[in-house]
């Protein structure tokens, strides 16, 4: 594993995950048992992003304009309560 959030660590959770893009208004419920089996407990959640894509209309657009997908449950699951994410600096 190279790190980051296991299909693991979010099934110990739930077996199904919220799912959203923040670019486009697509959004939906993952069920976890599919990319389990396909990528494995031990690959990170973002691991799946390509398949989930797969059949965006943004996908083969520029960078700036692709499915950006994201996992609302993940912060409150993952972050300990009153702790913020640092932002990245550029």
């Amino acid at each position: 594993m190279t790190g980051g959030i296991t299909l693991h660590q979010v099934a110990q959770h739930a077996g199904l995950i919220d799912v959203r893009c923040g670019r486009c208004p697509r959004a939906g419920r993952l069920a976890l048992a599919r990319p389990i089996a396909r990528h494995g407990l031990d690959a990170p959640i973002g691991s799946t992003a390509a398949s989930l894509v797969a059949d965006c209309p943004n996908r083969g657009a520029p960078v700036y304009q692709r499915c950006d997908i994201n996992w609302p449950e993940l912060p409150a699951w993952f972050i300990p309560a009153g702790e913020a994410p640092t932002p990245r600096s550029r």
